[in-house]
């Protein structure tokens, strides 16, 4: 007898696969997949049942839940493990030539982000899922306890639930799903194996039951879509999401915490940097921007310049090679001394009274006076200086001394967004050098 894969003459025991016999040496081989290996593994059944659930299955999930009411529509509160989501749910995506269906395009990059998030971080935790159910769905009180509480039992087949909200969600677990490449229970992939029993809080809403509701308040031709699309836009619309400055600060505190596995904040660990030094030259009593920096982005607070606007006006130095090499408490210390030097310039500008007069504490300033950092380390360094000290830096302003800030008459007062800041950078550089065409940074 010949193995099917090798070629050799089998010596000794073997197994039969559909075309033939394999010997024990390729049976054993890791690298080679034969299917008849593990089709009798539990690992395999169950993947094997969330990728194919049956279609005309009569078999029923029981789920726990609590019964709630909101204006006469009937809701239930309870919970789903990942794999059962994954056999159960639905979209409806919108179409535009009909105008049917309410759900948006899936975003790839959110559905990597999460599925790290949900593999890396030692604590994922993620919020609940919003969920219509449809056809053959029934609950049934528990009348030993209370009438609220009781079971949700939703036939096992796909599309008794529709999403409403959480597509993105489900996606990274069906990330996971994918991800499962060995079927051998000693052998599996552990980590996506145990994201099938993740628990998800969810809540359920009846949507043909919810017609009725409808209808009695003078709603007619009402579909189960159209309920679904209403909750859909709500929790969509009225989601606020936080101001972009306590975004930064968040980022932050939450890097600061040792917390790992969060893709947004270590794919952008040079902004974790940039918001730790502006939030201490906001707190410095001897900083030149004290009190000056909205740290949350809370209104009222009086304060000129939005955490997130200084921050991100200093990416183009952290791709500064030089500014790269210094550690964190140079970079706050050359900060403190460069701004130090820009207020000595412009005093008025910087007073609680009088900062709305001028340009330099709003955008249009922060942004091309942290861009121009880079033509100094050029100039500094080009004229031979050793060191980022003020001497150096009041050397490089000096010639800025009369420059119109002025948000009136100002010859960058009309200037906005990127471009607008790149050519107040030149109008600065000539203003300086005399210069038409510049050859500092390269910026």
């Amino acid at each position: 007898m010949m193995c099917s894969c090798c070629g050799l003459k089998i010596t000794e025991k073997y197994h039969k696969i559909e075309n033939g016999y394999i010997c024990l040496r390729c049976w054993n081989d890791p690298n080679l997949f034969f299917p008849e290996k593990y089709k009798n593994s539990e690992i395999w059944r169950e993947v094997e049942s969330i990728y194919s659930p049956s279609i005309d299955s009569e078999e029923i999930i029981s789920l726990p839940v609590i019964k709630l009411n909101q204006k006469g529509v009937t809701l239930y509160t309870g919970k789903l493990k990942a794999k059962q989501l994954l056999k159960l749910y639905g979209l409806f995506g919108f179409q535009e030539e009909t105008l049917e269906g309410y759900q948006r395009d899936i975003y790839e990059d959110q559905v990597n982000d999460l599925f790290l998030y949900l593999t890396q971080c030692p604590v994922a935790i993620m919020p609940g899922l919003f969920i219509s159910v449809r056809e053959g769905v029934k609950f049934v009180p528990n009348y030993s306890t209370d009438n609220a509480v009781g079971t949700l039992d939703i036939p096992l087949k796909r599309g008794a639930l529709w999403i409403i909200d959480g597509q993105h969600r489900i996606a990274s677990f069906e990330k996971a799903l994918a991800s499962i490449s060995k079927f051998d229970n000693d052998s599996a992939d552990n980590s996506f194996l145990s994201l099938m029993d993740y628990e998800i809080p969810v809540t359920f809403i009846d949507s043909k039951e919810t017609i009725k509701i409808a209808n009695i308040n003078g709603l007619q031709n009402i579909s189960p879509s159209d309920i679904e699309r209403m909750a859909f836009f709500i929790i969509n619309k009225t989601q606020r999401k936080i101001s972009p400055s306590l975004k930064d600060t968040l980022q932050y505190l939450i890097s600061q915490s040792g917390m790992s596995g969060i893709p947004v904040i270590e794919r952008n660990h040079w902004r974790t940097i940039a918001t730790a030094l502006a939030i201490d030259l906001n707190a410095l009593e001897t900083s030149p921007l004290y009190n000056k920096i909205n740290i949350s982005g809370r209104r009222g607070l009086n304060r000129p310049i939005q955490l997130n606007s200084f921050v991100s006006s200093l990416k183009p130095i952290f791709s500064n090679e030089e500014f790269k090499k210094l550690t964190l408490e140079e970079k706050r210390n050359f900060l403190l001394n460069y701004w130090s030097e820009i207020k000595k310039l412009y005093g008025d500008a910087f007073s609680d009274d009088h900062y709305k007069k001028y340009l330099i504490l709003k955008s249009i300033g922060v942004y091309t006076m942290n861009l121009l950092i880079n033509d100094y380390i050029k100039y500094h360094l080009n004229n031979g200086y050793d060191s980022m000290t003020s001497i150096s830096i009041k050397e490089f302003l000096k010639n800025l001394n009369d420059f119109n800030w002025s948000k009136d008459s100002s010859p960058i007062a009309n200037f906005g967004g990127m471009k607008g800041v790149k050519e107040a950078r030149i109008e600065l550089l000539t203003h300086m050098f005399g210069i038409e065409t510049i050859t500092l940074g390269d910026n």
